[in-house]
């Protein structure tokens, strides 16, 4: 059985965009929420009629049951199935919809920096090298056999 060290095991790594814009890499982690499922079971639980619905809150949000509590996008979702997905209001925004336009203008700061890059780029003159022609060395020729160079009959 042969044992391999991680380094050995692993797959190789294609470099990313930052490292190739010669900046490091930081990856930041996505916020954590806390979730609250409310329950909608309308009433007795019938085996029969499937599940319940649930709607996802936030742990923060006051009002579950009230559409004001809630920001544009988790009012269109529970006029649209009763589930606000998360979109609540804690305190004056809603933090689904800040982590979404954070993650968008990250999104536009990265396509900026690609841009400016292909295009300092383009501007930098390329240096190429043309290439030169080797002429072959000359040839000697050769000297046509003579009589000695011929082999000679069996039996002479």
């Amino acid at each position: 059985m042969t044992i391999q060290s991680d380094a050995e095991s692993s797959p190789p790594r294609r470099p990313n965009l930052s490292d190739q814009l010669g900046k490091p890499h930081v990856k930041t982690a996505r916020r954590r929420f806390r979730w609250r499922a409310v329950i909608h079971s309308g009433g007795k639980l019938d085996p029969s009629a499937g599940h319940p619905t649930v709607a996802w809150h936030l742990a923060e949000c006051v009002a579950p049951a009230s559409a004001e509590a809630h920001c544009e996008v988790g009012r269109r979702l529970i006029d649209f199935d009763g589930n606000p997905d998360g979109h609540c209001q804690a305190g004056e925004t809603c933090p689904r919809c800040d982590e979404a336009a954070a993650a968008v203008e990250v999104t536009q700061a990265v396509q900026e920096q690609v841009e400016q890059a292909l295009e300092a780029q383009a501007e930098t003159p390329s240096t190429s090298v043309e290439p030169t022609s080797v002429e072959p060395a000359p040839v000697e020729p050769q000297a046509e056999p003579s009589a000695l160079d011929e082999p000679r009959p069996a039996g002479a």
